[in-house]
């Protein structure tokens, strides 16, 4: 018993001693194993932090072709934040700007107030770096979203850059593409909300403040999101969700509250930089956010006709996605992912709800097909990673994102650098879409090569407009008068009508000398289906562009 006891005694500190050697050497491992994770995350942020200034490198020299090719300026809507540009204080002056969606004119203001840049200069650099951006948040929600590895983000972030539908929205939507790309930053901290509520929080604001389609898809995900932690029971994650998005959510209902007349403030008579602006008034039949389409409201009419608006509808998702969407077909059943499922089907109602009830449908049915190629491009980037790695014809399938790459960049070149008289597109090639998307990129209101011609136009009408006489406007010509027009003239704007209606409402104005601006004859027809009325006789053209006078019959 001795002698065991003895043993045992012996034993017991060689037992401590491998018990801390082992002790030790797990702790070891572990920290080297830990060391090890640290670096690899430390790696990949790296990585992405690289991936992300591609990105933006990317998307920016990509949008700057088209700005390289003319010298003038380029997007439909672009003049009209030029004269936003311009009036910047009286606009962050009006009480209500905070329903009006500012976020643009607050950026854009300041940077014009203290560099004294041309507008138009302002919005040349600004387009390419906004649009950098936009591929930048792309790639950004394909990380944490998808959780897909970087060489698959790079390639839905090319191939997203590549989509003319894409450059559409660049070319004379910046509010929709500044908007665009602060929701898809918002995404994956809606995804982690728990964790990043502050960003969140910040981030759903800052989509608020810059426009209400991405709103209500943002405020469409959110409500799923919400809902589904009440069924599951997770009834702490959904308060949270629902603490973090008050602030975005109070701040959107009180905008449609706004645009509806419920809610506004009172607001003082501002002096005007600009001329003297009477427009047709505008009378709706339907609430906002609804539009009457077969009513004639909005930007196209569609004469009462279901044929046409079925027709534009056709034409222009045809148009946008047909080279993309053999590729979403394949990769939608692989790609399941709930935000970008929600986002396709609420773009997808919005875009279509016209066709099923055309006398009561959201506006812009366009716009929102526009934003269905955020989850397009997902869906097509994994059916050509799908594709690729067939084992059939392996050696022409492993090429296919190259193959896809380059068809979809020639087909981009073309649409930014062709001139209008001679567009290479399918929205050129598939009409009638070409009513809501360009069909080349070199274009404003008018094509670019008129731009000069429209400023001698209106430089002739100020050295020979009557103080007492008015000028006919249509919408593409408005804000042209705006910034080139004489302080005490007088504008007669007549929307999106005929210019028959506008010369009624100048004549019960008491007007008796009455200037329109145009195109020559048959340009204006093609595009608008205007044709030149007997009564006004042309005085002064130069270019593509016309003044005209009416004339007593």
């Amino acid at each position: 018993m001795r002698i065991a006891e003895s043993r045992t005694e012996l034993i017991r500190p060689y037992r401590r001693h491998m018990i801390g050697h082992t002790r030790y050497e797990a702790e070891l491992r572990e920290s080297q194993v830990g060391k090890r994770m640290k670096k690899r995350k430390t790696m990949r942020a790296r990585e992405d932090e690289k991936n992300l200034l591609l990105a933006l490198a990317i998307g920016t020299v990509i949008r700057s072709i088209p700005n390289v090719v003319t010298p003038y300026p380029i997007g439909y809507d672009t003049i009209y934040y030029t004269t936003q540009i311009l009036d910047w204080r009286n606009c962050i002056s009006d009480p209500n700007i905070v329903f009006k969606t500012p976020l643009h004119i607050l950026i854009l203001g300041p940077i014009y107030a203290t560099t004294g840049l041309d507008p138009f200069v302002i919005l040349r650099i600004i387009q390419p770096l906004l649009y950098g951006l936009l591929a930048t948040s792309f790639y950004y929600a394909a990380r944490n979203v998808y959780k897909w590895e970087t060489r698959q983000a790079l390639l839905a972030t090319i191939i997203f850059s590549l989509q003319t539908t894409t450059l559409r929205i660049s070319w004379d939507l910046l509010r929709n593409e500044l908007s665009l790309a602060i929701l898809l930053f918002t995404l994956p901290k809606l995804k982690n909300h728990e964790r990043e509520s502050w960003a969140f929080t910040i981030l759903s604001i800052l989509v608020v403040l810059s426009h209400q389609l991405t709103s209500a898809i943002l405020f469409f995900i959110i409500t799923f999101f919400f809902v589904n932690h009440i069924r599951k029971k997770e009834y702490n994650q959904a308060q949270k969700l629902l603490l973090a998005s008050s602030p975005s959510a109070l701040l959107f209902t009180c905008m449609l509250a706004y645009n509806m007349g419920i809610i506004g403030f009172p607001t003082a008579q501002i002096p005007s930089i600009f001329p003297t602006i009477i427009s047709i008034p505008i009378k709706r039949s339907l609430p906002f956010p609804f539009s009457n389409y077969l009513a004639g409201e909005g930007f196209v009419d569609y004469n009462h006709s279901y044929l046409f608006l079925l027709t534009d509808v056709v034409s222009l998702h045809v148009a946008s996605y047909l080279l993309i969407l053999p590729f979403v077909i394949v990769g939608f059943r692989d790609l399941r992912e709930e935000t970008m499922d929600l986002w396709t089907g609420f773009c997808a109602f919005g875009s279509l709800m016209c066709l099923v009830a055309p006398q009561y449908s959201l506006l812009l049915w366009d716009r929102w097909m526009q934003l269905l190629v955020v989850p397009y491009t997902s869906y097509a980037t994994e059916g050509i990673i799908k594709l690729s790695n067939k084992r059939i014809l392996k050696r022409s399938r492993s090429n296919l994102p190259f193959i896809a790459c380059t068809i979809y960049a020639i087909i981009a070149v073309l649409y930014m650098t062709t001139p209008y008289t001679n567009p290479v597109s399918l929205y050129a090639a598939v009409w009638p879409s070409s009513k809501y998307s360009p069909p080349t990129m070199q274009r404003n209101t008018s094509p670019v090569e008129d731009t000069p011609d429209i400023e001698r136009a209106f430089r002739w009408l100020n050295n020979n407009m009557e103080k007492s006489s008015c000028l006919l406007t249509r919408e593409a010509f408005l804000d042209w008068a705006k910034i080139y027009l004489k302080k005490d003239g007088t504008i007669v704007s007549y929307q999106n009508k005929f210019v028959s209606e506008g010369l009624q409402y100048a004549k019960a104005l008491n007007y008796s000398t009455i200037y329109w601006i145009w195109w020559d004859n048959g340009i204006g027809l093609k595009w608008y289906g205007q044709p030149i009325p007997e009564e006004f006789k042309p005085i002064y053209k130069t270019g593509n562009i016309v003044i005209y006078k009416y004339t007593y019959r």
